[in-house]
């Protein structure tokens, strides 16, 4: 949200420009490990939803006020060698917003950075070797955070952690951080959505939990 942060020696922030001297904090890590929230906040669980061999894993109704966690367990493509797409909506699922520079992101794998600040998406892996396989030992999950997407009069951010196994014909473990931001409008999110890059399904496992 729009909370200070009291910084520390050796801790490490990620900036995004917005260009005319304006810059945001898209991801903040502290030097001993602290979560950067305020003293006695909890976390309130909100639902489990499994995911189905559909083409997309939406979530929507997302409250004004809070802080939101996804957390994406055991998800795979049913395609192999894909890339992981997530947009947000700010009506519910009605529509979701792929306007030309409607995102800008930063994926790293493995100590690998790729970036895009004026994309139709943001993507949660790098391209190449750095794609989801579908093997049946394959398993990606990902905690992603929403900043107060409930809010007015402000770009949204979205980063994530996780792990995912690469397309490589024997698999890869590859460690994920993506930091990103909603630069489409300044108006309240109220839903997220993944896709596949191929426009194809979800494998029927995993799912999504969803905490505030």
């Amino acid at each position: 949200g729009a909370a200070n942060i009291t910084t520390a020696a050796n801790d490490r922030a990620e900036f995004v420009s917005l260009g005319s001297g304006n810059w945001i904090c898209v991801d903040y890590t502290t030097a001993d490990g602290t979560a950067v929230v305020a003293a006695g906040s909890d976390w309130e669980f909100v639902s489990d939803t499994a995911a189905t061999a559909a083409a997309a894993l939406s979530v929507t109704g997302l409250a004004t006020g809070y802080d939101y966690i996804l957390s994406v367990y055991n998800i795979k493509p049913n395609t192999d060698a894909d890339n992981l797409l997530g947009h947000v909506t700010e009506d519910n699922g009605a529509t979701w917003e792929a306007d030309a520079a409607a995102y800008g992101w930063s994926a790293v794998n493995n100590g690998a950075p790729e970036s895009n600040y004026s994309d139709t998406q943001i993507r949660f892996n790098r391209s190449a070797a750095y794609t989801f396989g579908n093997d049946a030992s394959s398993v990606n999950s990902y905690d992603i955070l929403l900043v107060n997407p409930g809010g007015t009069g402000l770009y949204k951010t979205i980063s994530a952690t996780g792990t995912m196994m690469g397309s490589a014909a024997t698999p890869e473990k590859l460690d994920v951080v993506v930091a990103a931001v909603y630069i489409g409008g300044t108006v309240a999110i109220n839903g997220f959505r993944l896709t596949w890059g191929s426009g194809g399904n979800f494998v029927a496992q995993g799912g999504v939990i969803i905490n505030r």
